[in-house]
């Protein structure tokens, strides 16, 4: 097995070559790669990149998108329901 280090700009190639370059913006692309990293550092585990298992997994939109798509009322039960990281004042990456 080959392990490669991917800093940020590495992880946003990535999803640029399977065609997914705008599936979030810079700030949740930095988001995501920074809590990936922290746990691959925490479980002392290489974090396999899986542009495609990601894509799936995790969409970036704002409080209102999330509160529509996912017929709460609130964002902070979206925050108790699903698990997010904060992207900004007004944008979170939900887990799928």
């Amino acid at each position: 097995m080959i392990i490669q280090q991917v800093h940020l700009n590495g992880f946003i190639d990535a999803f640029t070559c399977h065609g997914r370059a705008n599936q979030y913006s810079l700030s949740g692309f930095s988001i995501l790669h920074d809590w990936l990293e922290q746990i691959s550092d925490d479980t002392d585990k290489p974090y396999i990149l899986d542009v495609v298992g990601i894509s799936c997994d995790w969409s970036e939109m704002t409080h209102k998108e999330a509160l529509e798509h996912t017929s709460l009322s609130d964002i902070d039960e979206v925050h108790d329901k699903f698990f997010c990281l904060s992207v900004g004042d007004d944008r979170i990456l939900i887990s799928q």
